[in-house]
């Protein structure tokens, strides 16, 4: 059902990207993540990068979400680099960096046969880094910097 009203969406409406946003915020706003799953799920190619998209734009509750991040898992080793591309944007949110399987993600992305993907790795990665050094520091730590940084303005 999910999939032909979206389907009416894309070839029928004279402005699909209000459509798009209102089945996103209806998503926000709660509606079942099983139905994205079966977008993930289409023969269509289009269907799963707009639900892809979706996913990207929702907060996944990975206790509820279940099967939308196992799909999601199991989309990073699509054939086509764009849904493994909306795959990795969709998931970042919701790895846990601590687990040596969410970093593992990564560094198997980030030796994609495809430049695009990779690149896309490589930022996740680096983002990873970052976010790893800060917490290593500590808020007050964090604090003392940027007071640092205004007194030298």
């Amino acid at each position: 059902m999910i999939e032909q009203r979206l389907l009416r969406i894309i070839q029928r409406s004279k402005d699909p990207g209000v459509e798009l946003d209102a089945l996103t915020d209806e998503f926000r706003g709660g509606r079942n993540v099983d139905d994205l799953v079966t977008l993930l799920n289409s023969e269509n190619l289009q269907v799963v990068q707009i639900g892809l998209w979706i996913a990207d734009e929702i907060v996944i509750d990975p206790k509820n979400g279940q099967a939308l991040v196992a799909r999601l898992h199991e989309l990073l080793g699509h054939a086509v680099p764009a849904i493994r591309i909306g795959a990795l944007k969709a998931i970042y949110s919701v790895l846990d960096f601590e687990n040596p399987v969410s970093t593992a993600i990564l560094g198997t992305m980030i030796r994609d046969p495809d430049q695009a993907v990779r690149s896309l790795a490589a930022i996740a990665l680096e983002r990873v880094a970052k976010d790893r050094k800060m917490e290593k520091k500590g808020p007050s730590n964090r604090k003392q910097v940027k007071g640092r940084r205004r007194g030298q303005a």
